[in-house]
């Protein structure tokens, strides 16, 4: 998943949700990585992407990895397009998706698949986690091991 501003692609795994956000009334247990069983026909439909939390995985000061704004729309025919809008600069991305109980997988062609698991989930609002994820917190140029919380709000 690349974000506008950073230049970074970024390998987001959308299935093992940090619990660590309450978002519109989705809200996941503090240190629980349970995922909560879903179909694909609770992700069809149009999503904005309000938060992307890095959390260094050594311990540190977390980060937003969103820049601009960000929406997710999920087909009926297994395929979604992210679009990213920073000003006048517009990215859009697009790929297939899988749904096995608490596990959301995105692939896009050519990538290794994005997988996260499902922390929280209800009608106006989602919770993804990933454990395998970087960041480059400083603009060194390094990324650093780090998990990912991904918040999402039903449009």
């Amino acid at each position: 998943m690349r974000f506008l501003g950073t230049g970074r692609t970024i390998k987001t795994r959308l299935g093992s949700l940090v619990a660590t956000l309450s978002v519109l009334g989705v809200v996941a247990c503090g240190d629980s990585l349970t995922g909560v069983d879903t179909t694909t026909d609770d992700f069809i439909g149009a999503w904005n992407i309000t938060s992307l939390t890095f959390t260094p995985v050594d311990g540190g000061t977390a980060a937003e990895g969103l820049v601009g704004s960000a929406t997710i729309v999920f087909r009926e025919d297994l395929t979604y397009t992210i679009t990213f809008v920073e000003g006048t600069v517009t990215e859009v991305e697009s790929g297939t998706f899988t749904v096995n109980g608490s596990t959301l997988t995105l692939t896009l062609a050519g990538d290794e698949p994005d997988v996260f698991t499902v922390t929280a989930l209800s009608s106006t609002g989602a919770t993804l986690y990933s454990e395998d994820d970087s960041f480059d917190f400083n603009d060194d140029g390094a990324e650093t091991a780090a998990t990912l919380t991904v918040t999402l709000q039903r449009q």
